[in-house]
This record gives C-alpha cells, sequence and structure tokens, in this order.
C-alpha cells in the first residue's frame, strides 16, 4: 500500500509548499484591495511617463492632475524620475501596481542636469473606478482562487499523471500573474522580478509535460490498436 504512493510524496510536498505560499500571497494582495478600489485612498501620482531606459529612468511625457505630487516637488515635463521600487510603476500602461494616499513613493528626479531623492505622496484619484475595470479586477481575482482550488485538487488527487501535474504546475503559475494590489517595498519588488519570472517557467514547463505527456498516450493508444 505504502510504496504505491511514495513515489509521488515528494510531488506532493512541492505541491503543498505552492499552495501555501500562493494563497498567502492572495490574502495579502486582496487585503490591500482599498488602494485600487477605495476612491478616498487609492491614489496617483498625476505623472504619465515614457518608457523605461537602460538606466531605469523614465521621461515625464505629461501631467494627468491639476495639482501633482512630483509638480509640488519641482518636476516638470521631460524631466526623468527613477523609482526607489520598480513596482511603484503604477503610470506605466500595463504594469506597477495601484497606489495609495496612504504611503510614501520614494523616487530619483533628474532635472537640468541636477540629481535629487524625493518622497512623495500619492493623492486621491476621488473617482470610482470605471465599473468595468472593477469587473474585470473581480473576476481575475475569482479566476485565481478557483486556479487554486483546480490545481489542489488535480495535482494532489492525480499525482500519478504527468499531464494532471503539469496542469495543476500551470495554475499555480498564472496564479502569480496580474495582481494588482500589492503593496510597495523590496519584497514585493523581488516577487515582481522573480516571482513572475518562475511563474511564466511553471507556465512553459507545464506546458511541455502536458504536450510530452500526450505524445506518449498517442503513442500508446497508436500501439495498443495497431498490435
Amino acid at each position: 500500500m505504502t510504496t504505491a504512493t511514495q513515489p509521488w510524496t515528494a510531488w506532493k510536498v512541492l505541491l503543498a509548499a505552492l499552495l501555501l505560499f500562493s494563497v498567502v500571497i492572495d490574502v495579502w494582495e486582496v487585503a490591500n484591495w482599498r488602494r485600487a478600489l477605495d476612491p478616498a485612498v487609492a491614489g496617483t501620482l498625476g505623472v504619465l511617463l515614457g518608457p523605461l531606459g537602460a538606466d531605469r529612468f523614465q521621461p515625464i511625457l505629461s501631467f494627468t492632475t491639476a495639482d501633482p505630487p512630483l509638480a509640488r516637488a519641482g518636476a516638470k515635463v521631460g524631466d526623468r524620475v527613477s523609482f526607489d521600487h520598480f513596482a511603484d510603476f503604477s503610470s506605466v500602461p500595463g504594469g506597477g501596481r495601484a497606489l495609495g494616499t496612504d504611503e510614501t513613493i520614494g523616487l530619483r528626479l533628474i532635472s537640468q542636469g541636477a540629481t535629487r531623492h524625493l518622497a512623495v505622496q500619492p493623492v486621491a484619484v476621488g473617482l470610482s473606478r470605471p465599473i468595468n475595470e472593477v469587473f474585470s479586477w473581480f473576476l481575475g481575482n475569482m479566476s485565481r482562487w478557483i486556479g487554486l482550488g483546480l490545481a489542489a485538487i488535480v495535482g494532489w488527487r492525480r499525482a500519478d499523471s504527468l499531464g494532471m501535474r503539469a496542469l495543476a504546475l500551470m495554475m499555480l503559475g498564472y496564479n502569480a500573474m496580474g495582481m494588482y494590489f500589492m503593496p510597495g517595498g523590496v519584497l514585493v519588488d523581488h516577487f515582481r522580478l522573480y516571482g513572475v519570472a518562475a511563474a511564466h517557467l511553471m507556465i512553459g514547463l507545464g506546458g511541455l509535460c502536458l504536450w510530452v505527456n500526450a505524445v506518449l498516450v498517442l503513442n500508446r493508444t497508436g500501439g495498443g490498436s495497431t498490435a
């Protein structure tokens, strides 16, 4: 009885560890939902930035609010900024995280050839998020929680199947994608840098394992039909 389950013990330990880590990260992320959805807490730096350069600085293209924090600190259009924490690139379309009025954002500013460090506080967005954004974030979080549940069921109950282990790995990798409510800090920077890269690797390896498993199944099926 025990010898049949022993080959999958290491996989189940790995699966349990990844599931626990994913649940902790998800709960931590959802706990900061107000920074994205509450108009009184959701913050903005009121600036549109250009692409990130090789030196990790971005040009200021325009200001998007009437009294942006960076402008109050002396920044002008054409100046360049570099955030202390690269996860704070909230003004880059499709990247960064939700900022809040209850935090301070550190950055370096290059203006007229001089570099200085600034600590600015985001101002309140003041408006409710469009319903399509709220709905999109809700669906994204729900899909990640459902994916975690499916990964646990499939990966644990079908640990003997390479294809099911690969599918569980892919769903765990997907869970790390698109976390918008994360707080700032060094830990989140490392998660953005290494966690998302690891998620892409897990999804890629999972897809490769699924493909290999499908080829093996087809070969066995073909061999059985011609025998």
